[in-house]
Formats: C-alpha cells, structure tokens, sequence
C-alpha cells in the first residue's frame, strides 16, 4: 500500500515548468498569431497559427498563459486586447501542466541587493516582499525568512 492512498485527497501532480517568450512585432498592429480560451477558471493558448511570431517558440496549444507584458490574466478577451494594445514586444509567460491542487502562481523579482543600503539580508542577495526573504537556490526561488508581524 502506498503513502499516497493512505492519505485521503493527495493525488499525485506534474509540477509544472514556467516559459517565457519574447517576441518583438514588426508593426505595432502586427498579429502574433496566438488565440486564447478560458478552461476551467484559467486563459489557456488555444492555437499558435504556423508561421506567426509565436511559432517556433516553446510555447504550446493547452500552455496555461500567466501573464502578458506583466498583466495577469482572468478572461481570454483580456489576454487578446493586451496583445493588441501592446507596443513593439510582448512578453508571454505560460506553463506547461495544470496546477497543483490548491495551488496559485505568484509573481516576484528577485534583485542583486548588494550594491544598496538597508536591511542585513538584503545585502546578501535576497529579495523582499512585504517581510518575506526570497533566494534562488538551484534553480527554485525558496522563501527562507518571514518576519512574524
């Protein structure tokens, strides 16, 4: 008998992978070839038309789309106007498996802090964000520090 069906509701998941591809447009009214549909409460690539901007790149039909230009995304009509109301590049960020049950993605930069002023942990790398310290460490950012208030 395993751990995982003794444990009532864990089901095994693919952790997913995050793309990012940047595409810079020819015009500002050029199409990039990219349709987007809502599945189940997530903006999904529904279609890269061959040939368009997007093709070639690693993204795939079914990627969930994360962002556009830094904009999350909650309908597939918000995902097409960005596209359209952008500038020279567009820069998309997908995955490539559905979400881990209970599970939402959350955006950070993490900074080289070495070169300004302010707190000890800032200088030695990390980032911050609202009192929780961020490092990158092989690969995954892990939050090594939380301040209790």
């Amino acid at each position: 008998d395993s751990l995982l069906t003794r444990v009532k509701g864990l089901e095994p998941f693919t952790i997913p992978s995050i793309f990012s591809s940047t595409i810079i447009k020819r015009t500002p009214n050029e199409k990039v070839g990219l349709a987007f549909r809502k599945l189940t409460g997530t903006v999904v690539i529904e279609k890269i038309v061959p040939g368009s901007p997007f093709d070639g790149t690693a993204l795939r039909p079914g990627f969930e789309c994360l962002s556009i230009n830094g904009h999350r995304l909650r309908s597939a009509r918000r995902a097409a106007e960005i596209v359209r109301e952008s500038g020279s590049s567009l820069v998309l960020v997908a995955s490539n498996a559905p979400r881990p049950p209970g599970t939402m993605y959350t955006m950070i930069s993490l900074k080289d802090h070495r070169h300004s002023s302010g707190a000890s942990s800032m200088s030695l790398g990390r980032d911050s964000v609202v009192g929780m310290y961020f490092e990158m460490k092989h690969g995954l950012v892990q939050m090594v520090k939380m301040d209790r208030d």
